[in-house]
């Protein structure tokens, strides 16, 4: 009897040990499945606010999630200094082009701020006084108003040079930047927007 005892009470220390081996590995998975959510969620959030992404030439760059309205804004910030740096940076070799690719940005209006300065004899004087434009942004606001246009009020400045001279003129615009029927062109429009009710708001000597 005392060996059967002994053998019961083996198998009760076996089941106990066993018991407890379950447990802990039971509360062990619970944990890990714990940490697995949690990191899972942590990942989701960060997600959210951004990513790391690669550019075309391989570099990272971090990568932020903006709603529709705010990466439209931003697009129209882009297209208005793009505009700034092809309409009016240009000298007598290079007007030309520099003209060509500013009106890719434009509308109506755009068009008739060119042909009025042609026919004020703007760009024959500056070709025959070997003149430089260059022009750059202070300020700009602009607003959504409807689906996809927006109004903008640009505060710029314009530097007109010949020779040691140079003459420093207020560019301030107003109008609206709109979606372009043809989207986006690579080189001519790369943000797929055109300017529009487009007028010079001051354009006088400091």
């Amino acid at each position: 009897m005392d060996g059967i005892e002994s053998i019961k009470s083996k198998y009760n220390t076996i089941d106990k040990v066993i018991e407890g081996s379950v447990k802990k590995s039971n509360i062990i998975s619970v944990f890990s499945i714990v940490a697995v959510v949690v990191m899972a969620v942590l990942l989701y959030l960060n997600n959210q606010k951004g990513a790391y992404v690669l550019d075309n030439q391989g570099d990272i760059a971090f990568g932020s999630k903006v709603n529709e309205n705010d990466l439209f804004l931003i697009e129209v910030d882009n297209h208005l200094r793009l505009f700034y740096a092809r309409f009016f940076n240009y000298d007598k070799s290079n007007y030309k082009e520099q003209l060509e690719l500013g009106l890719y940005l434009g509308g109506a209006s755009v068009k008739r701020l060119y042909e009025t300065l042609e026919a004020k004899g703007w760009y024959s004087q500056m070709v025959n006084h070997d003149l430089i434009s260059t022009a750059y942004i202070e300020d700009i606001q602009t607003k959504i108003v409807s689906n996809n246009v927006a109004e903008f009020y640009v505060k710029g400045v314009q530097i007109i040079k010949r020779g040691d001279l140079e003459e420093k003129r207020h560019l301030d615009i107003k109008g609206i930047v709109e979606k372009s029927p043809n989207g986006r062109v690579k080189f001519k429009n790369p943000h797929g927007m055109l300017i529009d009710n487009l007028v010079v708001q001051d354009n006088t000597v400091f």
